[in-house]
């Protein structure tokens, strides 16, 4: 079927690293993200480079040890309240900057019972699990690579800037009707296109969240990815809090000018970037839905919600 080209985009770097199967195609938003993030070889989480820090890309507070003495003091009210284990799980952990400040600062604030503290570390790339297995000895550190792998428990699962890094679709209402942005490389460049909305699971979500009301001429990311992962995360824990940090909207925010052209964004060497011109060189963040976040968490038993 025929698409109407949208946007182009001349690319900042070498696209000689794209991958043979996206030539002479229109995919989706996803499948790009999920290349140019997660590929085994060259996908900007997983190839060993490290974005974080003076030297990276971004620096988050995460790696801060105001923010791990900040969170260890919150953990340890909320575990005391509510008589949980002495267990916090990290997911989407890095190279355990956190973890490293976290437990040194437990170990301070509560040295009676460091010996039952457990500290689970979910990390998708090899190169920063082993990064975190030099720098971390506590004997209750464990590091795996995906929530499946952590052990049912009772206590606190943590993310920091996790979700919204995570492959989206992205769609976009023009004449009344939504279409799909789809995306092609052709040269040194990179072009989106309007096609056919027909993905089953964007349209699913579409008509289980009836309140995202996606007004004209709007881009909009539909985040599948982060549901399937959000019920992967909250499977092994059986009692306990939910604490988790992002970049977000609620529906109700959505008309404002700024979300017009969607909120996908990039950083490189700590300047902000448009990430269709820098792949493979830049991270990719978009907003999430935070209504739809709490809806799925009552869905999944977690109760309580509040967004601070």
């Amino acid at each position: 079927m025929k698409k109407g080209r949208i946007r182009s985009y001349p690319l900042w770097h070498e696209v000689g690293s794209v991958p043979d199967t996206f030539a002479g195609r229109y995919i989706s938003y996803r499948e790009w993200m999920e290349s140019v993030l997660y590929h085994p070889k060259s996908g900007f989480y997983i190839s060993g480079r490290f974005p974080i820090g003076k030297k990276g890309d971004f620096i988050t507070a995460a790696g801060s040890r105001a923010f791990a003495r900040g969170l260890c003091l919150y953990f340890s009210n909320i575990i005391g309240k509510n008589r949980l284990p002495q267990v916090f799980c990290e997911v989407g952990s890095g190279d355990g900057s956190l973890a490293e400040r976290f437990i040194k600062e437990w170990g301070q604030t509560s040295p009676q019972n460091c010996g039952d503290f457990r500290y689970y570390s979910v990390e998708i790339s090899p190169r920063s699990r082993r990064l975190q297995q030099e720098r971390i000895s506590h004997p209750g550190f464990t590091a795996v690579s995906r929530p499946e792998e952590v052990e049912p428990f009772e206590g606190i699962l943590f993310s920091n800037e996790f979700f919204d890094a995570l492959p989206v679709h992205v769609v976009m209402r023009c004449g009344g009707k939504l279409y799909e942005v789809l995306i092609s490389v052709t040269g040194s460049r990179l072009e989106e296109h309007m096609g056919p909305l027909r993905d089953e699971e964007v349209l699913v979500y579409l008509e289980r969240f009836p309140d995202l009301e996606i007004p004209e001429g709007h881009h909009v990311e539909i985040p599948i990815c982060m549901l399937k992962t959000y019920r992967s995360m909250a499977r092994p824990v059986k009692r306990g809090f939910l604490i988790t940090i992002d970049y977000g909207y609620r529906f109700s925010e959505l008309r404002r000018a700024i979300y017009r052209e969607g909120s996908m964004r990039g950083y490189h060497d700590h300047r902000m970037v448009d990430v269709r011109r820098v792949p493979f060189a830049c991270d990719m963040t978009c907003h999430i839905h935070f209504d739809v976040r709490v809806k799925k968490g009552i869905r999944l038993g977690f109760s309580g919600w509040k967004l601070m």
